[in-house]
């Protein structure tokens, strides 16, 4: 096989490739309800980033059995930044869907949780701002000389604030359970 022909066949393959990615998001919005673009995009970007955390947990659990510090504590950062997308996307919906009493409850079951993580996502950001013991917004931390530590290989403290891996773990396993039920209930984004 000669190289145009090779070139041709890697540029039919793209084309396969690209053409199935598209039409996996295609779906007929109604005229009269707009909002369902945008709903369905927004599903569409939070059920991704789930999915990325999910990509981090299997990374941790690895890390963890190889006992790969490094790598534990970047994909414990990278974790936690799937954790922030996750909370900007579940605001956004709140926004569009904000007359779903369904969204509500499940965005009001997993909000605080999703925060309280995303904290600890804003340290790491910040670490060196954290450096003279000061956390957001000037609050002092309650254990300035802790910056980033593992306790017993599922405890992580920060500044003295502590949350379980395993824990976050079920959290996004839940929050992505509950959001596909709530989604087969009420039947507008039909990719998931």
């Amino acid at each position: 096989m000669d190289l145009w022909n090779l070139l041709l066949q890697i540029f039919k393959g793209f084309s396969l490739i690209e053409s199935k990615i598209h039409t996996r998001h295609t779906i007929p919005v109604p005229h009269d309800k707009p909002e369902y673009k945008s709903a369905f995009i927004s599903f569409t970007l939070l059920m991704s980033v789930i999915e990325r955390s999910e990509i981090q947990i299997k990374r941790i659990k690895l890390d963890r059995k190889h006992q790969d510090l490094k790598l534990l504590f970047t994909d414990i950062q990278f974790f936690l930044i799937t954790i922030s997308n996750i909370q900007k996307m579940m605001l956004r919906l709140k926004k569009i869907l904000y007359g779903n009493k369904d969204y509500m409850l499940w965005y009001k079951k997993f909000i605080n949780k999703i925060e309280t993580l995303d904290s600890f996502r804003d340290n790491l950001e910040h670490i060196d701002e954290r450096l003279d013991g000061v956390g957001k917004k000037g609050k002092p931390l309650l254990q300035p000389n802790m910056l980033g530590t593992l306790l017993n290989n599922d405890e992580y403290n920060f500044g003295g604030e502590k949350f379980n891996l395993s824990d976050a773990f079920i959290i996004i396993e839940m929050l992505k359970k509950d959001l596909v039920e709530w989604n087969k209930n009420n039947y507008k984004f039909p990719c998931y």
